[in-house]
């Protein structure tokens, strides 16, 4: 079956499946209006009546069968096309552009490389007419939708909106950036790119629909031919035409659009094969089955030839592959674990379950590219220790991953501590502080001594859960270790994913520290806050860090109004928090600050200034200020292979 007998079935499919969703007695005058096509109409009517014969049988098949007879006729008569051809416009006028070439043509329009004649300059345009032959008032509203959204669309890799109109026989169109590249999964074939630069490549997409939704637009049918990579190696998102503008329905919870039903089906979500609310996480689900072709090559569900029961319960009902197992054996081994596990989260059944955001689900791509813990692995505690050793190599000076965890932790944050109270002349207190959280951690250990427990081993949490009982119940009297030893507890369980046990804990150190530096500002307060916040936006919960980080950061500038190190590192924090809380402009401005503020040091943090300068350029990048954005990345790379080397990961 060639494109347009596969598209005159995707309009019997279309129809009669919105015809089952009108009354009997109202179905023929709503396929008199719906269809100007007799054989399309005709095999629409041969299904209902199969349906009609099924009904109450609960059984598929029937329908499924009726499908293939309907086939196997049109085989068999040698009429396998469908009946409406696309008239060729080419050498028309349309607007300010001449019509050259006709590149494509779909349900919805014909497109057409074009050529600006008017204007007094040259550029080149892909022209979008509405098919004539499908011009309906669903098409003709859904046409000017799409005029109407992309003209608000402003982004380094969306295709930009030049013009509008209408022909002058009423035909309305569209006038887009001419793209010539491939499509994405065709580049990564074709340059054989390793793993890290398709998850590279496949972060600028997120990025671009990242910035749809922010503008309250759902894209719906995200896919490699919607995705093309021009000669710049930046991927170019196409075809907006079947998304939702939001905000004119009013809708506060959420971004949703519900039927009629517009998809490709190996690339549709649950939701929308089943008709239900569409909404970002319908984006996030065809994110992940991009991404799960970028980096197999193959797709997650083989729909052709296969019928619509068939591909409804196959997408509905099958899990996915893991991408390891049906890669090519040589990235199989890099795609094990987080990788495997993300694009597994993105295409959860239900909508809930999937990553809250695209960002969440480009975050959790960039853990991985910088070795942290992702969000959606499953590999419990033992993962996560591997994660806090690998990223924190140089703290491992005992043979237990336990001692690592616990005494390693408190001697690198008391070291810490131990500088900043010398410059306030409290060396001596944060010492003895120091002293006795060493001694309660040590003393923690020895009381699990194998030796002693009977020939058992206690587990990590098992000495987790006594350690933070004896916090509670013989440190009451001692309210400035006991803070101590909840965020140092709390961050262990924080590095093992016990994200609800972390939370409690930091949050009592929080409350602890509170009542303890209640008449002033206090760094001790600050760090808990900051701190507490990290885990907040850790856990995608943007809008409850946002006030830790702020306060966190007045503390600071309270302590020291003239400017230190800690109070520009605090900045970057609360940016971060404003820019994944959707508050880009705020965020720019505070990295701003903290890059003046790094300036005016004695001492350059190269490696932090880096990091700033990265995140400013994703501002600029996310707002689709690509110019502006790309040499703030390169030179933020050269600043860390400066102060980092080129091996470490965040080179």
């Amino acid at each position: 079956m060639d494109d347009r007998n596969e598209r005159s079935w995707e309009e019997v499919d279309r129809l009669f499946d919105a015809a089952l969703d009108v009354p009997e007695d109202e179905r023929s005058a709503f396929l008199s209006r719906e269809c100007s096509d007799p054989a399309v109409r005709a095999r629409v009517d041969r299904l209902l009546a199969a349906e009609a014969a099924s009904r109450g049988m609960l059984e598929p098949s029937t329908v499924q069968r009726a499908f293939m007879d309907v086939l196997a006729d049109d085989v068999a008569s040698g009429d396998a096309e469908p009946r409406t051809e696309v008239p060729d416009r080419t050498g028309e006028q349309v607007g300010s552009y001449r019509l050259e070439k006709l590149v494509g043509h779909g349900g919805m329009a014909t497109v057409y490389a074009a050529r600006r004649v008017e204007g007094g300059f040259e550029q080149r345009a892909a022209i979008k007419l509405i098919r004539t032959d499908a011009n309906t008032d669903e098409l003709v509203r859904r046409f000017e939708s799409e005029r109407a959204i992309l003209s608000g669309l402003r982004h380094a890799n969306i295709a930009r909106l030049l013009d509008g109109g209408s022909t002058a026989d009423g035909v309305p169109y569209l006038a887009m950036d001419f793209i010539e590249g491939r499509p994405i999964t065709e580049q990564v074939r074709k340059f054989a790119l390793d793993i890290e630069a398709r998850l590279w490549l496949f972060l600028e997409v997120a990025g671009a629909v990242s910035y749809a939704h922010a503008n309250l637009v759902v894209h719906r049918d995200l896919k490699p031919s919607n995705i093309l990579v021009d000669d710049e190696k930046h991927p170019m998102l196409l075809d907006f035409g079947i998304a939702k503008l939001l905000a004119e329905d009013g809708v506060e919870e959420g971004i949703t659009q519900t039927r009629p039903r517009w998809m490709t089906p190996g690339y549709a979500a649950p939701e929308q094969i089943q008709g239900d609310a569409v909404t970002t996480a319908t984006d996030v689900y065809q994110l992940g089955v991009l991404l799960f072709e970028l980096l197999t090559e193959q797709r997650p569900y083989d729909v052709e030839g296969r019928s619509t029961y068939e591909i409804e319960r196959m997408i509905c009902e099958d899990d996915p592959p893991r991408p390891s197992d049906v890669a090519d054996t040589g990235f199989r081994s890099d795609l094990v674990g987080d990788l495997d596990a993300i694009v597994l989260k993105a295409m959860r059944k239900e909508p809930e379950e999937r990553y809250s955001s695209v960002e969440a689900l480009a975050a959790d791509i960039r853990r991985h590219l910088t070795a942290e813990p992702v969000e959606a692995h499953r590999g419990g505690r033992a993962y996560r220790a591997h994660k806090f050793v690998r990223r924190h190599r140089g703290g491992v000076l005992a043979a237990s991953v336990v001692l690592l965890l616990l005494t390693g932790w408190a001697v690198t944050a008391t070291v810490q501590r131990q500088q900043v109270a010398a410059e306030r002349d409290r060396a001596e207190l944060e010492s003895e502080k120091a002293t006795q959280v060493t001694a309660f951690l040590t003393s923690l250990l020895q009381a699990e001594d194998p030796r002693e427990a009977q020939g058992t081993d206690p587990s990590l949490r098992e000495i987790l859960e006594r350690g933070v009982e004896r916090i509670g119940e013989e440190l009451s009297d001692q309210p400035d270790v006991q803070a101590e030893l909840y965020l140092t507890t709390g961050t262990v369980y924080e590095a093992l994913g016990e994200y609800s046990t972390a939370d409690s804990l930091l949050e009592r150190a929080v409350e602890l520290r509170s009542d303890l530096y209640s008449g002033g500002p206090s760094e001790e307060l600050a760090e808990a806050l900051v701190m507490l916040g990290q885990l907040r936006m850790e856990q995608a919960r943007f809008d409850e860090a946002v006030p830790l980080m702020e306060s966190a950061l007045e503390q600071r500038r309270a302590l020291d109004p003239s400017g230190t190190e800690a109070i520009a590192d605090y900045t970057v924090e609360v940016g971060d928090a404003l820019r994944l809380v959707g508050r880009p402009a705020e965020a720019l401005a505070l990295y701003e600050d903290a890059m003046d503020a790094y300036a005016g040091l004695d001492s350059l943090p190269l490696a932090s200034v880096a990091i700033t300068r990265n995140n400013i350029a994703l501002v600029h990048h996310q707002a689709g200020r690509l110019a502006e954005a790309t040499p703030l990345y390169e030179r933020a790379v050269q600043e860390l292979m400066e102060d980092l080397g080129p091996r470490h990961p965040y080179t």
